[in-house]
């Protein structure tokens, strides 16, 4: 009996602490310590925010490596005539001829990375869609007149591309496959002019293909300051020099050798002088021993390497 009294007095619940009655006044319940919230966790960083930031800083890819390692765009703005030149890597061999200088990489590159719409093909050529006066301003060309890209664009559709493959087939095509220069009409300026045309530029598909095979080039804020050069020479040898990620100390004679310019280096480099402080921006500088120095700068180049077996050239600027 008496264990059975002691089983139910264990089961009855505890009561709760009777109130604490303070001298002055009336009674107060007890301090009951609250438990810590549980720490929230931060919230997961979207997955495409670093390609978001590279994109914002560096703008979309201009080019590839091989675009500024070889000449395929002499070094010159008045292009005379018709250079091949043949380039080889893991995938295969790609060829290029044209009448192609600087003035042809400025406009270029402006349509890959100013373009107002990008929208890919089925066969992975690139629709553009510009304003070709903004695109000329941007080259720093007054004139309202728009044959002289136009002119450009046309020597870009004429040029020739051939990429062979090691694992059998090839391509053939040109930079440009056409050119719709009255794509959209949109509102003129005022004035005499009332409307005026957003033009439709295809990148040929074979050319668009190189970018899926080769390293990608992000560059908007050098290209800024490209633009704003005078000579091609100086063009080029910037262009060559943004592709090598850790800097470089190379003779200057070997750039104007790798860059298939046929005068003495020393010529070259004075007609470089008008850009010096522009190349100094960029990180180019010339030592007294015959050599030019590229120091990397921050905040000026980025690179993305192809994805096997993936387009890298997508319809969508954010694919770019």
């Amino acid at each position: 009996m008496i264990e059975h009294i002691e089983k139910e007095k264990s089961q009855v619940a505890t009561p709760p602490p009777a109130a604490i009655t303070t001298p002055s006044g009336p009674p107060v319940a007890p301090t009951v310590r609250a438990q810590p919230p549980t720490p929230k966790k931060p919230p997961a960083p979207e997955k495409n925010d670093k390609k978001k930031l590279v994109r914002k800083v560096f703008g979309l890819s201009s080019g590839t490596v091989h675009h500024s390692r070889l000449p395929i765009f002499a070094a010159t703005r008045r292009p005379t005539e018709r250079i091949q030149w043949i380039f080889e890597n893991s995938w295969g061999t790609a060829e290029v001829t044209g009448k192609l200088g600087q003035n042809h990489r400025d406009l270029h590159d402006l349509v890959m990375t100013e373009g107002i719409e990008y929208k890919q093909g089925l066969q992975r050529e690139l629709y553009v869609t510009i304003d070709p006066y903004d695109i000329q301003k941007k080259m720093g060309i007054t004139p309202t007149n728009l044959n002289y890209i136009y002119e450009l664009l046309e020597d870009m559709k004429r040029s020739d591309v051939r990429i062979k493959y090691k694992g059998g087939g090839d391509s053939l095509g040109g930079i440009v496959s056409n050119i719709d220069r009255e794509y959209k009409a949109i509102p003129g300026p005022g004035g005499c002019v009332l409307e005026r045309y957003l033009w439709l530029i295809t990148m040929n598909q074979t050319w668009m293909k190189l970018y899926d095979t080769s390293i990608k080039v992000r560059c908007k804020p050098a290209l800024d300051i490209i633009l704003q050069m005078r000579s091609g020479y100086s063009q080029a040898v910037a262009r060559f020099s943004l592709t090598h990620g850790q800097g470089m100390v190379i003779k200057f004679s070997d750039i104007v050798k790798a860059l298939g310019i046929e005068m003495e280096a020393k010529l070259v480099k004075q007609e470089m002088k008008p850009d010096a402080e522009l190349l100094s921006k960029l990180g180019l500088t010339f030592g007294p021993d015959g050599t030019i120095r590229y120091e990397k700068k921050e905040g000026m180049v980025s690179f993305e390497n192809p994805l096997p077996g993936k387009s890298s050239t997508g319809g969508n600027p954010k694919n770019r």
